[in-house]
């Protein structure tokens, strides 16, 4: 039986055609219409689909649309199907639906290792047997196809008996059907082995037979057909990949969209490689996308399609970074009963860049389990330089084995159809000479297609009525310079505080690549137009089409524009450094939470700032993570000091590290005046009180040193040659005081007064408990002996063994050195000293809060230090 009908009836005939395919268009009265049937069993699917395709180009010829009208009719065409009712055989419906083959003008027959069903009560061996012997009783020409292609099947296929018979049959009937032809002196037969040949075929045929049968009749004097093309848009997408919406003006890669579409009716994953700007999103897109849909097979495929008014793709069509770290995102692949999805990913390279660090195996690991176990098939476009990154993934590795497809650059004759033949679509005519020019400097340019598109779409812009002229194409700088002409107009015009965003803007929209090439990155359209100016900046360049945005995301409208746009390349090129800067934190964050966020695979802070100067520099958007790996290592370190249960070796540690960093904790340094920077605590109590949060450090007491001594004179130590100076300072009873008195110099007299504290203000100062942070020892509170350390740290790693007022180290590290307070009724000798809270070499017992010692005479302890207390309000 005959699987699809396609006809175009001639109106001289008598009879109009039943049923109309949605390649159907409003035609203006007076012109005749070419009827074109075609039979073939259900073995040759993707043949049928491109006699689809041929017909439907043929309907935009300048010569057939000034001549003739087209009409397509299928049985099983969606927008006029023939109802196929259970109760008759499907045969019998199209007879009566459909026209007659003899009626039509040409009966297209494809034979293959099928003849077909017989029909009941037909002396026919089938239903494209009486087809074309129809088409022989009646007046069309008629072209019969065989392909050469050995099929093939399984030895253990359930039909294996009825495929023999079948090919048996066709042989037979083809030995016959030479013999009627050669008797009759009607008809052509021809062999064709691949899907393109018969493409070549078929297109050359059909013009042929249109031409001969329209020769002897003039124009039609009611006027040309109404044009299909709409007239505001362009035929060329500029540097925007072709999409369904695109498929009348694709042109130039027939053959690759055969061979493609072969290779994905048979294989789970296809990766098309190819270089950047050879047209992978348009082959898939504007090609295999419609190809696949248009076939009618058993198999009916489910594929994305464009909204070109909403500028969206319809149906699972992914890119990495649109995605985003959870691929469970993807729209789900939904096929009709008996068919099958298609699940498009698109510029599958960004997955290898930096932003998507964080989520690629997670990412590739999604879409090899959906080629692997359904329920769709995979196609991806892939830059031919990521190769080596995808066979990286052992389940794409895999799967590149076996369905690989290359698509090199167009030859000459391709190129001569890309850019002319979407011209004849949309009734357009070049100046003489120009399409040959247009050919000879895009042969000139390496990645041509993105350029060259975007200058077929800019001579569009400067069209003269229905002409692309020569005088539009030197305006614009042709195929090398149309874009970056563009680019520099757009940008000139605006004003100077919107030009000064440029790198801005710029920097979040490009990064670099796994080898150090600059690559499109995807910016939020929040986190980019956060000033009027960046705004400005944005929309002026999506106007130009350099930008492409949808509701939520922006970015480059091709990797063309690297090149295309000296600004942008000279500008790339003087921050090339800190984009690959920037790329090694994207990977080295990567390997952070791979790790669980281990602190061994933090950085250094000066490798942290050097890459926090360089996101600055480019105004690059830092994520969350990279944000949280570039956080300051002493805040890191910090905040583990305040981890429940940190060993006391890892708290000397960090001593030690925040010493290498230059500590600059408040209330342990030098302020800019020279003078002790001290943090101070209020004490709560009736008589105002404030008490430093940390003891003297070895930096304060040395600017006191430096400042009140000479060393070569006096020969006191400064202290910082030979120790760190964030550890807590050391010295006699004596020094202490005058330390005290050196920190009052310049205070109002009658102000607010620094002294050491009085036994009683120390205590009040710990709390009254029995430690300061409360009546039990906790060994993770305060280093004594029992830290087995033996010796000080920096002041403040024990933030937990705070007092009340929050006052770090009042129980062990350091004595204090107090003033001499006698308790009522008892006198305390001239020479003997006060001390609180303890030491790294005392006891936990000695370090209780109403615990102290004291010292006779002017005896320097390298356990003693100082605590200050301010009187008044600071």
């Amino acid at each position: 039986m005959s699987i699809l009908g396609i006809t175009m009836a001639w109106h001289s005939s008598g009879r109009a055609p039943l049923a109309l395919t949605g390649y159907d268009r409003p035609m203006a009265q007076g012109l005749p219409v070419f009827t074109v049937f075609l039979a073939s069993p259900g073995d040759v699917v993707e043949e049928r689909a491109i006699a689809r395709d041929v017909v439907r180009r043929l309907q935009f010829d300048p010569f057939i649309q000034r001549h003739c009208s087209l009409r397509l009719v299928s049985w099983d065409e969606p927008a006029a199907p023939v109802p196929l009712l259970a109760s008759e055989h499907p045969q019998h419906l199209i007879d009566d639906v459909l026209p007659r083959p003899g009626e039509c003008d040409v009966v297209v027959a494809i034979l293959w290792s099928r003849l077909g069903s017989p029909v009941p009560a037909s002396p026919h061996p089938s239903g494209t047997a009486a087809e074309i012997d129809d088409a022989l009783a009646g007046r069309p020409d008629v072209l019969i196809y065989r392909k050469t292609a050995e099929p093939t099947v399984a030895l253990g296929a359930p039909d294996i008996l009825e495929r023999t018979r079948q090919y048996a049959a066709v042989r037979s009937y083809l030995a016959g059907l030479a013999e009627s032809l050669a008797a009759r002196g009607r008809g052509m037969f021809q062999e064709f082995g691949s899907p393109t040949d018969f493409r070549t075929l078929l297109d050359a045929h059909l013009r042929r037979l249109v031409e001969r049968r329209t020769r002897s009749r003039p124009a039609a004097e009611a006027g040309r057909a109404e044009r299909r093309w709409d007239t505001s848009r362009s035929p060329y997408p500029g540097l925007v990949a072709f999409t369904t919406a695109d498929v009348d003006c694709f042109f130039g890669r027939d053959r690759e969209v055969d061979a493609l579409t072969a290779r994905v009716r048979t294989t789970p994953l296809t990766v098309v490689l190819g270089a950047s700007g050879s047209g992978k999103s348009s082959l898939i897109g504007a090609g295999l996308l419609p190809r696949l849909a248009a076939l009618d097979g058993p198999t009916r495929w489910v594929t994305p399609t464009y909204d070109v008014e909403r500028h969206v793709w319809h149906g699972p069509r992914v890119t990495p970074t649109g995605v985003g770290a959870d691929p469970a995102r993807w729209p789900a692949p939904v096929p009709d009963v008996g068919g099958r999805a298609l699940v498009f990913v698109d510029q599958l390279e960004e997955i290898f860049g930096p932003p998507c660090a964080g989520y690629r195996d997670a990412f590739l690991d999604h879409l090899v389990a959906v080629a692997d176990h359904g329920p769709a098939t995979v196609v991806v476009s892939l830059r031919a330089d990521f190769l080596g990154h995808a066979l990286q993934h052992e389940g794409l590795a895999r799967h590149l084995q076996a369905g690989s497809f290359l698509l090199g650059p167009p030859d000459l004759a391709a190129i001569t159809e890309i850019i002319g033949r979407p011209a004849a679509v949309a009734g357009l005519r070049f100046d003489r000479e120009l399409p040959e020019q247009l050919l000879i400097d895009a042969r000139r340019e390496p990645g041509r297609l993105p350029l060259l598109a975007f200058a077929l779409n800019e001579l569009h812009q400067r069209r003269s009525d229905d002409r692309l002229t020569a005088a539009a194409y030197a305006e614009i700088g042709g195929v090398a310079g149309a874009l970056g002409r563009l680019a520099e107009r757009t940008f000139g015009a605006l004003p100077e505080g919107v030009r000064a965003e440029f790198g801005a803007v710029l920097g979040r929209l490009v990064a670099v690549d796994e080898v150090g090439g600059p690559v499109r990155a995807r910016a939020s359209v929040a986190a980019l137009c956060t000033t009027a100016e960046r705004t400005a900046l944005v929309d002026a360049l999506i106007a130009a089409r350099l930008l492409v945005a949808d509701a939520t995301h922006v970015e480059l409208a091709h990797e063309a524009v690297f090149r295309g746009w000296p600004r942008l390349a000279q500008w790339i090129d003087s921050v090339h450094e800190d984009m690959l800067t920037l790329q090694r934190l994207r990977r080295a964050v990567a390997e952070w939470l791979q790790s669980g966020r281990d602190t061994a695979f933090l950085w250094p802070q000066p490798r942290m700032d050097a890459t926090l100067a360089a996101a600055g520099r480019i105004g690059a958007e830092l994520r969350a993570d990279e944000r949280s790996f570039l956080r300051p290592e002493a805040e890191r370190l910090c905040d583990e000091l305040r981890r429940s249960g940190l060993g006391h070796r890892r708290r000397q540690e960090i001593s030690v590290q925040l010493a290498r960093l230059g500590d600059r904790r408040p209330g342990i340094g030098v302020a800019a005046d020279g003078r002790p920077d001290i943090e101070w605590c209020r004490v709560p109590g009736d008589q105002p009180l404030w008490i430093a949060k940390h003891p003297v450090t070895v930096a304060q007491l040395d600017a006191f040193r430096r400042s009140h001594y000479r060393p070569d004179v006096d020969g006191v130590p400064t202290g910082l040659e030979k120790t760190a100076p964030n550890l807590p300072a050391t010295c006699s009873r004596r020094e202490a005081m005058t330390f005290v008195s050196w920190a009052n110099k310049g205070r109002t007299a009658g102000g607010p007064v620094v002294r050491l504290p009085t036994r009683a203000e120390w205590e009040r100062a710990a709390g009254g408990r029995t430690y300061p942070w409360g009546d039990d020892w906790r060994d993770d509170h305060a280093n004594t002996i029992e830290s087995g350390l033996g010796g000080t740290l920096a002041v403040g790693m024990y933030p937990a063994g705070a007092a009340p007022c929050g006052a770090l180290d009042m129980a062990g590290t350091v004595w204090e050195w107090c003033d001499d307070e006698s308790a009522p009724g008892h006198r305390v000798p001239d020479d003997l000293h006060l001390l609180k809270g303890g030491s790294a070499w005392e006891k936990a017992a000695t370090c209780q809060v109403t615990g102290g010692r004291r010292m006779r005479g002017d005896v320097a302890r390298d356990d003693a230090g100082i605590r200050l207390v301010l009187v008044g309000t600071p």
